[in-house]
């Protein structure tokens, strides 16, 4: 018995010796095809495979919320996310997470979409990290104090400005929506007077910097050239934008963002 114990367990042994064998020759012959295939292609092979992966920080399907620092970006991302506004604090990084926005979550016939949203930093030293979150814009809300319009128009326009000749956004058609925020408060701008005011400031901005070109050797190909916003012959609307605008208004600190969550059912979940 006890020999029969003995030849199995080295018959076991043997096998399990066998098993590891055969899965480091299998991992050798992969590797050895991987150097092959990379030899005969070149290096740029590798790279193709490697780019050929859908990269979850570049896809763009995001709501991405713009505007200056405080406007109510960061309140706004809270209240879509929790359905209450919360107090929040300049940020020097974005607030990125996908969830179901709170109005979809608490409606019973409703059918919750995830949607990917990104709340940029509106500080104007971080201007081009907001810019650049662009890049994965699948909508943009762009958020706007209502009650410090009159005060903040030109740097508002400035902003907006970059945002609606942005790459992407131009080439992708991005839908753009200017959510007049804090229209609770006394001194807020109402909509049409808003939108009036943004187009004015808007026609400025842009002929301040068709003039800075004027007076810049722009060599060929800069990455740097600006794009002229709307049509040169008429002052600017919203309407010849070559993304499509829309103007809504909101109280985030009443968790009245009804408007806003229409516009991402429609740009980003009905898409």
């Amino acid at each position: 018995a006890v020999a029969v114990a003995a030849c199995g367990l080295y018959e076991h042994s043997r096998r399990s010796a066998e098993m590891e064998d055969l899965f480091w020759i299998i991992v050798t012959i992969f590797v050895a095809l991987i150097v092959a295939f990379a030899v005969f292609r070149g290096k740029d092979a590798v790279s193709s495979v490697v780019a050929a992966v859908p990269s979850a920080s570049k896809r763009a399907d995001a709501a991405v919320i713009a505007g200056l620092s405080g406007a109510g970006k960061t309140s706004l991302y809270t209240t879509l996310r929790r359905g209450k506004c919360r107090e929040s604090y300049t940020s020097r990084t974005c607030n990125d997470a996908t969830f179901i926005l709170h109005d979809d979550a608490k409606e019973a016939n409703a059918q919750p979409v995830p949607v990917h949203i990104v709340d940029a930093p509106g500080h104007e030293r971080l201007r081009n990290m907001q810019l650049q979150e662009l890049s994965q814009a699948k909508a943009v809300v762009f958020v706007v104090d209502s009650s410090k319009l009159n005060k903040e128009r030109s740097a508002v326009a400035s902003r907006l400005y970059d945002v609606l000749v942005h790459p992407h956004v131009v080439k992708k058609r991005v839908p753009v929506c200017i959510a007049l925020n804090k229209m609770d408060v006394f001194t807020a701008v109402q909509q049409g007077k808003a939108k009036g005011m943004l187009e004015a400031a808007i026609n400025e901005e842009r002929k301040s910097r068709a003039a800075s070109l004027m007076d810049t050797d722009t060599a060929e190909g800069d990455d740097n050239v600006q794009v002229f916003l709307g049509d040169e012959d008429k002052d600017f609307t919203f309407e010849d934008s070559p993304a499509p605008v829309s103007i809504v208004v909101c109280s985030v600190l009443r968790s009245d963002v009804s408007p806003v969550v229409s516009f991402l059912r429609e740009s980003i979940v009905a898409a």
